[in-house]
């Protein structure tokens, strides 16, 4: 029985050299005319959901942007990558909203943001940490009612920390290039600033923070960079912007009218493919456009992309 043991892995083995697996960045079988080309990326993860307690002072800390990374990198012609786009964390009502999902591109990770602080007591809910990446974190949630932000490194930034002198603002979310502001009497915290690229042609900035809610009339905080609004007791916050990994808005109110932490805005990926080159892609909803390079915006989906 030994024996054979030994003649399947010694047979098992160069094949598995050969072939790869999924997501190994190998053909099965490779092409013979593969080839490397430089790539450039972006790759966002989905923004934290809102979080709110709705029983006493009814806000919520504001979601923390999604992880930004970018850079270039050598991929062959032929291989096959994994390739994922994160959702958005959902909003919550007497909890923390949920973290946001990671984006993938090969190797490359980006970690969603974390969930808003929330609870079902009067007491100090923190925000939720960023995801883990692949080279960082995703940003930190906003704490409610004493509660610090969650953190986040790398590609990521830490939330703020809510206030327990009325009106009680909530902490806004992190955004990948800044932390999220407190909470304070008057207004809850503003989300943090996100990332800049122009990857497209055209500049954008994502990633941002989410704003945190805030008891009564006062003023909600302001999400940034795709980050949605907190919520206060006259209107509901507002959700992350779709393909940006803004942080959704704190959930905010009074004792008459209360509102949900909104949800984050999903993640994104973008690849310049050099010109004479092209990619497909199987799983992942992605749009192209150009010629030279030509961009590929990838919105939703998981599965793979080859470079031809």
């Amino acid at each position: 029985m030994r024996r054979w043991l030994i003649l399947f892995l010694a047979v098992l083995a160069p094949v598995a050299a050969y072939c790869g697996w999924p997501g190994s960045g190998k053909k099965y079988p490779p092409s013979s005319g593969s080839s490397p080309i430089t790539v450039t990326y972006v790759v966002v993860g989905g923004g934290g959901g809102g979080g709110e307690e709705s029983v006493t002072i009814y806000n919520g800390g504001g979601g923390g942007g999604g992880e930004f990374l970018s850079g270039s990198g050598s991929y062959t012609t032929g291989n096959n990558y994994t390739l994922t786009v994160g959702s958005g964390g959902a909003g919550a009502t007497n909890a923390n909203g949920s973290n946001g999902g990671n984006s993938v591109f090969a190797a490359i990770t980006a970690g969603g943001g974390g969930g808003g602080g929330g609870g079902t007591t009067l007491a100090a809910h923190n925000g939720s940490n960023g995801s883990a990446g692949s080279s960082g974190t995703g940003s930190g949630g906003g704490g409610q009612y004493g509660g610090t932000g969650g953190t986040g490194s790398g590609g990521g930034s830490g939330g703020g920390t809510g206030t327990t002198v009325a009106a009680y603002g909530s902490g806004g979310g992190g955004g990948c290039s800044a932390v999220g502001s407190n909470g304070v009497t008057t207004s809850g915290g503003n989300g943090g600033a996100g990332c800049s690229t122009s990857i497209t042609g055209s500049a954008q900035t994502l990633a941002g923070g989410g704003g945190g809610g805030i008891y009564t009339t006062a003023t909600g905080g302001t999400g940034a960079n795709g980050g949605g609004n907190g919520g206060n007791s006259l209107a509901t916050g507002t959700a992350g912007a779709a393909n940006t990994g803004g942080g959704g808005g704190g959930g905010g109110g009074g004792s008459a009218s209360h509102f949900a932490g909104q949800a984050g805005g999903s993640g994104v990926v973008y690849l310049s493919v050099p010109s004479g080159h092209s990619a497909s892609f199987v799983g992942p909803t992605c749009t192209s456009s150009g010629s030279g390079p030509t961009i590929y915006t990838c919105t939703s989906g998981t599965g793979m992309v080859t470079f031809n």
